[in-house]
């Protein structure tokens, strides 16, 4: 069974501190006719932010974005990074959701990192990236926000992958272990003891049910299917 993680919930969702400012300083605009007391509030609320966050002008200014990637791989193993595409579209929500905007463009695809390994070896990895334009301090949050999450995420999907794995061979298996759990066994010629493989692989299989045993002509007496 799965192990449930539970996070702290928000009284509200999350809101990007960006555009939180954006609008602030939209607000405070007198050019856009809010009332004196709305743009003194918004004046002061846009200050606060700005100092608690260190904003700066150009964090503000659209035309400063630029390209910025993230690589969509697991810093949190040690093992190697899996070409994984839920990753990437798992990363692709993360900036929608900081940006405050699920229209802002991204492009996923297909690149290689290199990967240290004992000694002086580098090898090359296959690994998923998104890139969106964004300014500097949009892809930090980006970045945060995705590495605040990715951990659980890449441990829920491994186990998803495994229980598949499980399934695909239960669901192979299932006549032969249904037909051992109700012991409807032919003689069989005599083989070789199972190997530990093959016993491993057994004790992994679910219980099947257990069905009272046949009888020539006394279970399906009566049955429309003898007629």
């Amino acid at each position: 069974m799965r192990k449930t993680k539970t996070r702290m919930k928000t009284s509200k969702p999350y809101e990007s501190i960006l555009l939180k400012a954006r609008k602030l300083a939209a607000m405070a605009d007198p050019a856009n006719g809010a009332a004196p007391a709305e743009i003194e509030a918004a004046e002061k609320a846009l200050a606060e932010l700005v100092a608690r966050y260190h904003i700066k002008p150009d964090d503000l200014d659209e035309s400063k974005r630029e390209m910025h990637l993230l690589i969509c791989k697991s810093r949190f193993r040690d093992q190697p990074p899996k070409l994984d595409k839920n990753l990437a579209y798992f990363a692709r929500v993360c900036f929608a959701y900081i940006v405050g905007d699920i229209n802002r463009k991204t492009r996923i695809f297909q690149t290689e990192i290199e990967l240290p390994t004992r000694g002086l070896a580098v090898k090359m990895r296959q690994v998923h990236a998104v890139e969106a334009f964004c300014t500097e301090c949009e892809y930090s949050e980006w970045k945060e926000c995705f590495e605040h999450y990715a951990p659980d995420f890449i441990e829920m999907n491994d186990e998803l992958r495994r229980e598949k794995a499980q399934a695909a061979f239960n669901f192979k298996h299932s006549w032969s272990n249904f037909c051992g759990e109700n012991d409807i066994m032919p003689p069989l010629p005599d083989a070789p003891e199972p190997t530990l493989a093959d016993k491993l692989k057994a004790m992994s299989l679910p219980k099947a049910p257990k069905v009272s045993p046949w009888q020539k002509g006394g279970k399906l007496a009566g049955s429309n299917l003898l007629t």
